[in-house]
């Protein structure tokens, strides 16, 4: 199964999907080989100026483009289990549909990520393409997880629980309730 999960910056996707337990691929996986290349942390503002002068160069697709190769490399060598904790953006989306991914739409209230972006010490941006267009991405998600009041405790156990559900089922369906996190399956109607 492969799972991705959108959300805003510091929302707790990496932290949902580590839980999971699945190998997390990137979009951004290019602006990580970069970083490392320059022995730097990650850096949102190097990033997302990087990203726009790709886009810029070699079209606003071009990650998509990437992601998509290295997946198809992936798939003929790896289990076909992954997890993608970076989508973004309406191409990304339609990308991870067509090709049979499971998406799952992380909620976190502004004012929790802003608290959040600062203990971890990373620069809370809110006005920049990737972060503008996450709120328009949930009507293409197959669930809806409300993560505003969760302790990262709770969060964990979520992920290992949608895990237990997708191992014993092959989809995100639930069994059950899943107390305390709000789950929401979103109607295809």
């Amino acid at each position: 199964m492969r799972i991705a999960i959108i959300g805003n910056q510091c929302a707790g996707k990496t932290t949902l999907a580590e839980a999971y337990g699945a190998p997390i691929v990137k979009f951004a996986e290019p602006f990580y080989n970069v970083l490392r290349l320059f022995e730097k942390p990650k850096n949102r503002a190097f990033m997302q100026g990087l990203s726009d002068v790709a886009k810029e160069c070699f079209g606003d697709e071009i990650f998509t483009e990437l992601f998509a190769k290295k997946m198809e490399w992936r798939h003929q060598r790896f289990a076909d289990f992954w997890m993608c904790d970076d989508v973004r953006y309406l191409h990304e989306v339609k990308w991870l549909k067509a090709n049979g991914w499971k998406l799952i739409f992380l909620y976190t209230e502004t004012g929790v990520r802003r608290v959040r972006a600062a203990a971890l010490g990373l620069e809370f941006i809110t006005n920049h393409p990737s972060e503008i267009q996450v709120p328009e991405l949930v009507s293409h998600c197959d669930l809806w997880i409300n993560n505003t009041s969760l302790s990262l405790q709770e969060l964990k156990d979520t992920g290992k629980q949608l895990r237990e559900v997708a191992d014993l089922t092959g989809t995100l369906g639930t069994r059950g309730e899943l107390p305390p996190v709000e789950l929401v399956r979103i109607s295809k109607g």
